[in-house]
């Protein structure tokens, strides 16, 4: 009888399975024995989860030992060995999933489809070059949604000459500069500020933008940068300086009050409001315009509006040492503020709708109409 990593299988498990609780079993020694290959199992635990088998009579109690343990065995960086099959495989790394059928499955970092294996065909992968080889295509992976959309801008960071360095300036991530009660109010006065008066794209037809996409076509908007992306003016005739004062203190502040040397705060001259921006993304939208600034403008804050666990993609993108930062960890309420003469981007949705709240601060007077006036 073949012995899986110190387990000895049940009886009659080196066949089909015979029922739903023999199955069970299997999978339990699976992930056993895939931890003590590993060695994330010492002798004692081994022998503990092993009782707990024996005393886990009923299927509901040994899917519940395996729900258990299976975190800690996921994402484990392996290499395949020992394959008759599929020899061309062995010595390639991967990560380790799901247990099924006494088997486990494996992500290998081409980006195959996962395959599965027997645990004797699995050793650890804790080299330097089997670590290596998974952080890089978990970083391709990621990179592939983060990014999306952005490969011009990239390039353009990468290759950019001195003197129009993207990384010019500032950046700081600042958590909770908005709270939900505050994210809620916000929206809400959007809509109000909308219905004051037509908002439905005033300078759409000088950037002769097609029909916009249907999650679009409600929301007010001032501006129509493409089908995927609109812009309602919050500045108009003062209305967030007016109908939010608190919310609009609490923005200033985390603005001022940022380590470093931001801007020479006078008193007899501050900085005045450009624009506040209420930017909706839908999927396929995004800010992807290679270089982009705020030409003119001398801070920049994009607070995040959107839960991301509703949203995927459009991230919020710097640079730095000319390489993108796509500044993924950003939760709702959260924000970047940064030198307006920093290169900036925001990548592609991919899904749902991003909103986000832009604020522009310069040295000329305070507008009450859009970015210019």
């Amino acid at each position: 009888m073949a012995v899986y990593g110190g387990f000895a299988p049940l009886k009659g498990l080196d066949t089909k399975p015979k029922s739903r609780l023999e199955e069970q079993h299997r999978d339990a020694r699976c992930v056993f024995a895939l931890g003590e290959r590993l060695g994330l199992y010492d002798a004692t635990h081994t022998e503990s989860l092993e009782l707990q088998l024996e005393r886990a009579a009923d299927g509901h109690r040994i899917e519940g030992l395996v729900s258990r343990m299976l975190p800690g065995i996921q994402g484990q960086a392996v290499r395949l060995t020992g394959l008759v099959a599929r020899e061309d495989l062995n010595g390639r790394c991967g990560l380790t999933g799901i247990i099924s059928s006494g088997r486990v499955a494996v992500t290998l970092d081409g980006g195959e489809p996962a395959l599965l294996v027997k645990v004797a065909n699995i050793e650890s992968a804790v080299s330097k070059e089997g670590v290596l080889a998974h952080a890089m295509a978990a970083l391709r992976k990621w990179q592939g949604t983060a990014l999306r959309g952005l490969t011009e801008a990239t390039m353009w960071a990468e290759s950019t000459e001195e003197g129009h360095d993207p990384e010019g300036g500032l950046v700081a991530v600042i958590r909770g500069v908005l709270s939900d009660v505050d994210v809620a109010r916000l929206q809400d006065s959007a809509r109000a500020c909308g219905e004051e008066s037509d908002r439905t794209g005033t300078y759409a037809s000088k950037r002769s933008v097609p029909e916009l996409d249907a999650e679009l076509i409600g929301p007010p908007h001032d501006v129509r940068f493409s089908r995927e992306h609109i812009a309602l003016y919050l500045h108009r005739d003062g209305y967030v300086q007016r109908e939010l004062p608190e919310m609009w203190a609490k923005i200033l502040q985390a603005m001022r009050e940022q380590p470093g040397e931001w801007y020479e705060w006078d008193e007899d001259e501050p900085l005045q409001v450009r624009c506040i921006e209420l930017h909706s993304y839908t999927v396929g939208g995004g800010l992807l315009q290679a270089g982009h600034r705020d030409h003119g403008s001398i801070l920049t804050m994009s607070v995040l509006l959107s839960d991301p666990a509703v949203v995927s993609g459009g991230h919020f993108v710097t640079y730095d040492q000319r390489k993108p930062v796509a500044h993924a960890s950003l939760k709702q309420g959260d924000a970047v503020l940064l030198h307006s003469r920093r290169a900036h981007n925001v990548a592609q949705v991919t899904r749902g709708i991003r909103q986000s709240l832009v604020i522009e601060l310069w040295r000329e007077k305070t507008n009450e109409l859009d970015r210019e006036r």
